[in-house]
């Protein structure tokens, strides 16, 4: 019987351990700097899933930003907002931010508290990231996007079934999801003249 108990008081201690590691906020969701991921996460047969959450991300400076990145990653990673990181923000809003490097606006984001709580802006998660090329920010997308990808090469990966709507300039993606029907995802690309992309930017709603 002690045996038995020893034995499962360490497989406890084991899926607890096991536990810790996957909340601590590194690998695919928060922007660790160790993640290599290249854009190919959310995809499904080379195609953008827009009914999955982790479809919605942003590859900056090697820090891969999705919808649970904290401001406060964001901030360990170098980069500096305007705002207070103990500000407090009420229940299902968000603050629309500029963040910077070096003193100059790298890319902006939606903070969101998702919670039923107040909480600091520094604990609020990404609603939407948004980069442009005069920005200068060095930045991949899912897919392998990136800043001067062709329309034709976000059609590719997007494909012609998501409610595609096109002209000269834009393409923009949007879909109710009926698998989550509490998300609602956009992508939204605009282009210059030459048909290549100048920005992007993905928002999730609720």
């Amino acid at each position: 019987m002690k045996k038995t108990f020893v034995l499962a008081m360490a497989l406890l201690l084991t899926i607890s351990l096991l536990s810790a590691c996957g909340d601590g906020g590194g690998a695919s969701d928060n922007g660790s700097a160790s993640n290599n991921d290249t854009g190919t996460s959310g995809l499904v047969n080379g195609k953008v899933d827009l009914l999955n959450r982790n479809s919605y991300y942003l590859i900056i400076d090697g820090h891969k930003y999705g919808l649970k990145t904290t401001v406060q990653d964001i901030i360990n990673d170098g980069y500096t907002i305007k705002y207070e990181l103990d500000k407090e923000v009420k229940p299902n809003t968000f603050l629309d931010l500029h963040v910077y490097k070096n003193g100059e606006w790298y890319f902006s984001m939606h903070a969101v508290n998702r919670t039923d709580n107040i909480i600091p802006l520094a604990k609020c998660t990404v609603r939407e990231l948004e980069v442009q090329d005069e920005w200068n920010t060095t930045t991949t997308f899912i897919g392998g996007l990136h800043i001067g990808s062709s329309k034709e090469d976000v059609i590719a990966v997007f494909g012609n079934d998501n409610e595609v709507q096109t002209d000269t300039f834009y393409v923009y993606y949007s879909r109710e999801q009926q698998k989550d029907p509490d998300l609602l995802g956009v992508f939204y690309f605009n282009f210059n003249e030459s048909g290549k992309v100048r920005g992007v930017r993905f928002t999730v709603m609720n």
